[in-house]
């Protein structure tokens, strides 16, 4: 996982550099219709337009913003990376053309697939018999595993040649594209795009004309279904029981973290959720063996409610595979939408601590959570709409901030 955050990170921030250099070639034509042959077991398909992407974030970089802090961070990271070999130049990615991350499923696991056009074919051939990364070439395409043993590379390499299928996709190369498929069938597609001070998420999905009982939005608020079968990206104990695999929906409103006086809870977070299930599901049982997989000191108050530290979680069971669970004093509030995902409020909620008293002074001693705070400003607002059949838009509006420097700043503090 640590490599594969760390190739993403070095090509982000290395095309930023090198795209003044790209920007005098010839670029592709927009909204081209673009072919791509994925695996039968394709999960999800990310299409990644960093010509366009990049260009927007060195011109921004260099001649609107000309900040000093993201600069000398930038020349920082890059002198770092001069005492190591790197192997992205070897790479001989061609950043003109799109750049193609895939998941697949293998042997009931997910193997993750950095695709992308080779520059310079001879110079790729030499280079990565002398490299040891999982990485194979099929005609001027190059596919590097991100997350796989290099045992698994000749089956992988096979997968990826043969038994396939076609994915007609209309490409707005001011857009990153987001696919996910079933079967081979896609079952939805998300376009990111990057405005001035806004970023738009146009989702079209078969599951958006679904009605849902979700939660009346407070604080930060989102409800999604859930498909996550033998996806789960992670296989811990905790997991396990709290049965990730399982989840079917959820809704839920998030308003911070609230400290405690309890030095083994230190801090309880304010929040209330429906979690929906495939099968029987019990919230009683369940919230049991969490806070005892925590250990976590708890004490049974009443027969829907716990004590923990000073805070209260209470629950109810809707039907046998549906429940809610709360740690605020008042009781939840439901409503009818059309919309999934759904997201809206005020995201600065995830970062918002109540009663931090002296505790708060360390909080802002740590870098990533002060980066954090410092991009949840109050400034930010989410919002979902309907905007055609199976169709909606998802708007993070920045107000008085340009939403590509924000992130890039934000970005920056974790690589």
């Amino acid at each position: 996982m640590n490599k594969w955050k760390e190739t993403i990170s070095i090509l982000f921030i290395s095309a930023c550099f090198i795209g003044i250099i790209i920007l005098t070639r010839t670029q592709i034509k927009s909204n081209q219709e673009l072919v791509v042959n994925l695996p039968q077991s394709t999960k999800l398909h990310i299409l990644i337009n960093g010509y366009n992407f990049f260009e927007e974030v060195v011109f921004s970089e260099l001649f609107e913003h000309k900040d000093e802090i993201v600069i000398e961070k930038i020349k920082d990271l890059f002198k770092k990376r001069k005492k190591r070999k790197s192997n992205l130049q070897e790479l001989n990615i061609d950043y003109t053309k799109p750049i193609e991350l895939v998941q697949i499923e293998y042997k009931s696991k997910n193997v993750v697939v950095l695709k992308f056009n080779i520059d310079n074919l001879t110079e790729f051939d030499k280079n990565i018999n002398n490299n040891h990364l999982p990485i194979f070439r099929i005609k001027e395409n190059s596919f590097l595993i991100l997350n796989s043993p290099n045992k698994n590379l000749d089956k992988i390499k096979e997968i990826f040649k043969t038994n396939q299928f076609s994915y007609h996709l209309k490409n707005d190369l001011s857009k990153q594209v987001i696919s996910r498929f079933q079967n081979t069938k896609l079952i939805s597609k998300s376009a990111i795009q990057f405005d001035k001070n806004k970023i738009l998420i146009d989702i079209s999905s078969d599951l958006i004309d679904n009605k849902h009982n979700v939660l009346c939005p407070r604080g930060f608020h989102f409800s999604t279904s859930i498909n996550l079968n033998n996806n789960l990206p992670f296989k811990s104990h905790l997991a396990q029981i709290i049965k990730f695999e399982e989840l079917e929906y959820i809704s839920l409103n998030y308003l911070g973290l609230k400290m405690t006086d309890d030095d083994l809870v230190p801090a309880v977070p304010r929040f209330e959720a429906i979690c929906t299930y495939k099968n029987s599901t019990q919230a009683d049982s369940l919230i049991q063996r969490v806070l005892y997989e925590m250990k976590a000191p708890i004490d049974k108050k009443e027969i829907d409610e716990y004590s923990l530290a000073d805070q209260r979680i209470k629950f109810k069971q809707l039907d046998s595979n549906q429940f809610v669970i709360s740690t605020l004093e008042d009781d939840y509030k439901l409503k009818n939408i059309e919309l999934n995902p759904y997201f809206t409020g005020n995201p600065r909620n995830l970062i918002l601590v109540e009663n931090a008293g002296w505790k708060g002074l360390f909080l802002e001693l740590i870098p990533t959570f002060k980066a954090t705070k410092n991009l949840l400003d109050d400034n930010i607002q989410v919002k979902t709409k309907r905007t055609g059949v199976k169709a909606q838009q998802i708007s993070i509006t920045f107000k008085q901030k340009q939403s590509l420097h924000e992130l890039l700043k934000f970005a920056l503090n974790f690589i």
